[in-house]
């Protein structure tokens, strides 16, 4: 879900340190942070759109269907 530096930040669990350097390089970036958002949002209408879900489940109806009907 996340790319690191596109649509979030990705650090190490229990590394604070990490996190804080990281939140530093962006934190008076306006346009990156910006950037970083619409990617977000483009990422998760994308992945999760009702759109998409109902394509994933009709596939996996069809191939639970198929492997049924083959035993």
């Amino acid at each position: 879900l996340i790319t690191n530096g596109v649509n979030g930040l990705i650090f190490e669990k229990n590394e604070p340190e990490e996190l804080t350097k990281k939140l530093s390089k962006i934190v008076f970036d306006k346009e990156k942070i910006r950037q970083m958002g619409i990617q977000s949002a483009f990422s998760i209408a994308s992945k999760f759109s009702i759109k998409e879900t109902i394509r994933k489940t009709a596939s996996c109806y069809r191939a639970l269907l198929s492997e049924a009907e083959h035993r």
